[in-house]
C-alpha cells in the first residue's frame, strides 16, 4: 500500500468545529478510549466520475474488505455521502480508498476517522 496524505480532509478540532489540518499521528491516537468515540464523516465527490466504491478498513488490516457503499449506490458528481465506521473496536486509525467510475482511486491512509468530519475527493 502507498501511503498518501490528502489535502481535502477535514478534522474535528478541540473546542468544537473544524478546519484543514495535516493527518493527525496516529501513533499518538491509536489508544483505546474509556467510551467508543464516533466515526462518521462525509465523502465528497468533487470530480467529474461518479464514486463506485468506498473502502475503510482499520490501518493494521491489509485487506479493503467490502464496499462500504455497498452495490446499488455511488457518489455523483457534487454530491456527498456519510459513512459510520463504527464497528465495536477503539482504535480511531483507518486507511481510506475511493474508486471512482472509471477505475481511478483516491487513498487516504492512516486517518484518525474519530476526529475526521470530511473527505473531499477528486478523480485525477
Amino acid at each position: 500500500m502507498t501511503r498518501s496524505y490528502s489535502p481535502h480532509a477535514y478534522y474535528r478540532v478541540p473546542g468544537g468545529g473544524c478546519g484543514p489540518q495535516a493527518a493527525p499521528d496516529v501513533a499518538t491516537n491509536a489508544n483505546v478510549a474509556t467510551t467508543t468515540p464516533a466515526r462518521g464523516f462525509t465523502v465528497i465527490n468533487a470530480g467529474t466520475d461518479a464514486v463506485f466504491h468506498v473502502f475503510a478498513t482499520r490501518c493494521e488490516d491489509g485487506n479493503w474488505g467490502s464496499d462500504r457503499l455497498g452495490s446499488n449506490e455511488v457518489i455523483s458528481p457534487g454530491q456527498r455521502r456519510t459513512l459510520n465506521l463504527y464497528d465495536g473496536t477503539g482504535p480511531c486509525c483507518f486507511d481510506l480508498r475511493a474508486r471512482f467510475k472509471n477505475g481511478a482511486k483516491r487513498d487516504f491512509m492512516k486517518v484518525d476517522v474519530c476526529r475526521l468530519t470530511h473527505w473531499t475527493v477528486t478523480n485525477p
